[in-house]
């Protein structure tokens, strides 16, 4: 079987299936930010209504009823895009293939802002809830954030399957928790008065158009991420878009629940808004009490908000990389192509020659270059005569430098040669020790690194290594 027929194989096949979305992955890895607004959409409503007194709280659940329907339309709109765009489209897209470019620009600078607001709500949502919990860690807010920033870094490293799979728990044991506290709510005869839900609010009694309308945008904080789904329909299993359609309607459908249920509770338990402590915390406390089911609660919400910004890792930025590199495509047959070796050299010894040596392997055409001195003339006669003496069949580039710099000379040297294709072997002496290392110059890794930064060139370090005495065969560290 050819190695063509293997990459077609019906097991490759499968198994690259196996590593996209389901229905359920989807919601575990797309969905986290839009259910964690749960936390702190309806927060907003209160915030501002509270400026209107206890009048204007109790246009909270209304309010909300508003923001659901808005929630309707988003899904429904959003259901139709994945059916449309099944290579992946969110507002860009949308907007990039029927209002023109400029509009998918705007589309697009608003998607950049949201996701980078994203994680901030998220992570400071997320600690504001466990502080909520526990207040002795109010002190350490920042230091929390930045932990939780540094975790969620570490877990999308490991890839958006691989997160999926991670989040799924989480993600259940969220949702569960919030349709536990809104069922229990609305069913217990006497709720659980606490400190917090008896305060009174003396402000205005008058509620206006302005003020509600300024409650509803607060609240629609709780819309986003919705459109994450529309986004991601390549990373979903076959058939990829009735998969991602039933993801988008169950989020639609969880989040409207959890939304209006915590809403009617806080409009049941005459929650208002108290300072280092969340509204979630507070409707928790009135449907279950300070137990165990307040706790689980509460750390359910840490988890998911801390999550939820795995929204942001996850977005246009891995499919354009995908698509750079031809993912899922099979490429045209493999051909040799001329190359061309440059060795940076400083002496005629035998570290140059393993140089050499390597070179030769790798390239077509291999250059020696040195960089040399004017007011070193003897030094470059000696080395000169050195290289005609041993005469390897390789050209030497000599780089005059009147500044006595080295990594400016070769970069330069580099760029110029109008080659397409182009190694680099810097040749290196690597002690035994440690601490042999450390007091080592540098010059090497500092080449290496300008070479990158400022060329196409591919760039290797060849190391010869030394211990105690020994010589050991050169490695190389591309």
């Amino acid at each position: 079987m050819s190695l063509l027929s293997a990459r077609r194989s019906p097991g490759s096949a499968s198994a690259a299936e196996r590593d996209r979305l389901s229905v359920l992955g989807g919601l575990a890895a797309l969905s986290l930010d839009a259910m964690a607004s749960v936390a702190y959409g309806p927060e907003a409503i209160v915030i501002v209504l509270a400026a209107g007194g206890g009048v204007a709280l109790g246009f909270t659940l209304p309010v909300t009823l508003a923001i659901a329907a808005l929630l309707g339309v988003l899904t429904l709109s959003y259901r139709q895009v994945i059916a449309a765009f099944p290579q992946g489209g969110g507002a860009y897209g949308v907007a990039k293939a029927y209002l023109g470019r400029r509009a998918s620009l705007v589309a697009a600078a608003s998607l950049v802002v949201d996701y980078v607001l994203n994680v901030a709500v998220s992570i400071a949502a997320g600690v504001a809830a466990l502080t909520s919990a526990v207040p002795r860690l109010l002190p350490y807010t920042v230091w929390l954030c930045l932990g939780v920033l540094v975790l969620v870094t570490a877990v999308n490293l490991r890839g958006i399957a691989h997160s999926a799979r991670m989040f799924i728990v989480p993600t259940a044991v969220f949702v569960l928790s919030v349709l536990a506290v809104v069922v229990a709510g609305l069913f217990r005869d006497h709720p659980v008065v606490t400190a917090h839900a008896t305060a009174r609010e003396h402000g205005l009694q008058t509620v206006g158009a302005l003020l509600l309308l300024r409650a509803f945008a607060g609240g629609c904080a709780a819309l986003t991420g919705v459109e994450a789904i529309a986004n991601a329909v390549p990373s979903f299993r076959r058939p990829r878009v009735r998969r991602a359609q039933g993801a988008e309607v169950a989020l639609g459908a969880l989040l409207g629940v959890m939304l209006i249920g915590v809403s009617a509770l806080i409009t049941r338990f005459h929650i208002r808004p108290v300072p280092e402590i969340t509204v979630l915390s507070q409707v928790t406390e009135g449907s279950l009490g300070h137990g165990i089911g307040y706790y689980v609660v509460q750390f359910a919400t840490v988890v998911l908000l801390a999550l939820a910004a795995n929204t942001s890792f996850g977005g246009r930025a891995y499919r354009r990389i995908g698509e750079r590199l031809e993912l899922g495509v099979v490429p045209a047959r493999p051909r040799p192509r001329r190359s061309l070796a440059i060795v940076p050299v400083g002496a005629v010894n035998r570290l140059t020659k393993e140089a050499i040596s390597a070179a030769l392997s790798l390239g077509d055409r291999v250059v020696a270059v040195r960089v040399t001195h004017p007011d070193e003339p003897e030094e470059t006669t000696e080395f000169i005569t050195a290289w005609e003496r041993w005469a390897p069949d390789v050209n030497l580039a000599l780089l005059n430098d009147t500044y006595r710099r080295l990594v400016d000379p070769i970069v330069d040297y580099v760029r110029g040669v109008g080659e397409p294709h182009v190694f680099v072997l810097i040749p290196e002496v690597e002690p035994a020790h440690i601490w042999q290392r450390v007091l080592q110059n540098q010059r090497g890794a500092v080449l290496a690194h300008a070479l990158r930064r400022d060329t196409d060139a591919v760039v290797c370090r060849l190391r010869f290594r030394l211990d105690d005495g020994v010589r050991r065969a050169p490695g190389h560290n591309a």
